[in-house]
């Protein structure tokens, strides 16, 4: 499927986008405009999410849940709540910096990395980098110090990660916190150069200019 979708409104650099129910929803990173497109491509409506977007994940119920890197976490928007969901009309309807003072959990001073997975929500953060899982805006898991962590997915009890360094894969067992490096480039018959991750649910890629890699 092809959509084009004509700048009309004057959007600087898009740099996030999201399948949003049967449209598409399109974030720039710094600034925090967003804006929601038919699958035809035509402007249906735009709101602000707040400045220094790390990631954006939505949901199949219409949540739109947003992370921030440090300039947004120490700036004077909302976004000095670290992660914030949003419903579909672009209004907040969670602040994680005041339900981590109710759940005495550190405060984010930059998310690394957020999954989304169908009603879970889990994200790994600066400075501590606990792994915390959410669910219906419940604390439902907490792992701490489990290392810096660019990306990661959930499978069973396990996530398949990405750590800051890049240079291998590891595999964490949640219950146990054994871990498992493995080169990317071993398990994909490759040799990755420069590459980057994207996880989302059990799914983790590996991306380079040129190409797109599926952990198994």
């Amino acid at each position: 499927m092809r959509v084009t979708v004509p700048n009309s409104i004057g959007a600087k650099v898009i740099s996030l986008v999201q399948r949003f129910e049967d449209n598409w929803l399109l974030v720039e990173s710094r600034g925090g405009n967003a804006h929601l497109y038919s699958g035809s491509g035509i402007h249906l409506k735009s709101f602000d999410l707040g400045d220094a977007i790390n990631d954006v994940q939505t949901t199949a119920d219409g949540k739109i849940w947003v992370s921030y890197f440090d300039e947004g976490v120490f700036g004077s928007g909302i976004g000095a709540n670290g992660l914030v969901c949003f419903d579909s009309e672009g209004r907040d309807i969670f602040r994680f910096a005041e339900f981590a003072e109710k759940q005495n959990l550190p405060h984010i001073d930059d998310c690394y990395a957020l999954n989304v997975a169908s009603e879970d929500v889990w994200i790994s953060y600066y400075s501590d980098f606990p792994l915390v899982q959410l669910k219906d805006f419940r604390l439902t898991g907490l792992w701490n110090e489990l290392a810096c962590l660019s990306d990661f997915a959930v499978r069973k009890d396990a996530i398949v990660a990405l750590p800051c360094e890049r240079e291998k894969i590891v595999e964490i067992d949640l219950a146990t916190r054994l871990k498992r490096d493995f080169d990317p480039a071993d398990d994909l018959n490759g040799h990755l150069v420069d590459f980057k991750g994207a996880a989302r649910g059990a799914e983790m890629f590996l991306y380079t200019e040129t190409a797109l890699f599926r952990i198994p």
